[in-house]
């Protein structure tokens, strides 16, 4: 069998799976025991869950447009609801002499199944939005900025012997001096360092990759357009994330003009 179409069929049984527990820990929220709903009273809050046939919509819609290659069929056979009455979930930390790390877990209140990954489905068809282009050919999918001591991130990927890594890497340190103080500067040239997720989140594998603020990235140099221009777009889009600070930067006219393009 081709294994294209084994990866497809894994990845839909998967989320099927995950998709019946859900429906089932929701679903059976409507006819808890006394105790149960006196727990739920406490708590003063409700729980409403979906119907089978809204489950089933929304797992395929999942499926349809964020899981699956274009033209994969992806058709219902058949939903079943588990009868278990509640789901936990579980903050877990995990640790040893050398490091800890905290997972996350879930488990049916019936005890009978455990997994340790959920689809936050909300949370994952925001993020995987499909990107808008801004100028200077960089995308936007809409993430939030993030920063390091209050300061948004600009991060370089690139390596020694990429021609455009190395036309690009002087460039973004040029027009980032001038944001000392407002900006912190991840310059990985020759090494990903501790920014290996980001890499993998903004690139396609290829360098050089510029993120600027975790709002703004490209794979690819700007050598099309020429280092002044260049320059320019780097500066209004830091500008952007910035709010305009330098002002003696952010309010050069041309850079302003950029801007407004954004």
């Amino acid at each position: 069998m081709d294994k294209k179409w084994i990866k497809t069929i894994g990845i839909l049984l998967a989320v099927l799976m995950i998709g019946s527990i859900f429906v089932a820990a929701f679903s059976g929220f409507g006819d808890q025991s006394a105790s149960d709903s006196t727990e739920v009273a406490e708590n003063s809050t409700e729980i409403t869950g979906l119907t089978r046939e809204e489950a089933s919509e929304r797992a395929i819609d999942l499926i349809s447009d964020y899981l699956v290659e274009n033209g994969t069929d992806v058709e219902l056979l058949n939903i079943t609801e588990i009868e278990c009455r509640k789901l936990y979930g579980l903050e877990i930390n995990l640790s040893t002499d050398m490091n800890s790390q905290i997972v996350e877990a879930y488990i049916t209140g019936d005890g009978e199944l455990f997994f340790t990954n959920g689809i936050d489905i909300d949370e994952f068809i925001a993020r995987n939005q499909p990107p808008e282009e801004t100028i200077g050919g960089f995308l936007t999918r809409g993430d939030e900025i993030c920063e390091e001591d209050g300061k948004p991130i600009i991060y370089f990927f690139g390596h020694t012997g990429c021609y455009f890594c190395e036309w690009e890497h002087p460039v973004i340190e040029n027009v980032t001096s001038d944001f000392k103080g407002y900006i912190s500067v991840h310059n990985n040239m020759d090494s990903a360092g501790t920014d290996m997720e980001v890499f993998k989140r903004y690139s396609t594998g290829s360098v050089p990759v510029i993120v600027l603020g975790c709002k703004y990235y490209r794979v690819g140099s700007g050598g099309n357009m020429g280092e002044e221009e260049e320059a320019k777009v780097l500066t209004a889009l830091i500008c952007n994330l910035t709010e305009g600070r330098p002002s003696g930067i952010c309010n050069e006219p041309e850079i302003v003009e950029l801007m407004d393009q954004i």
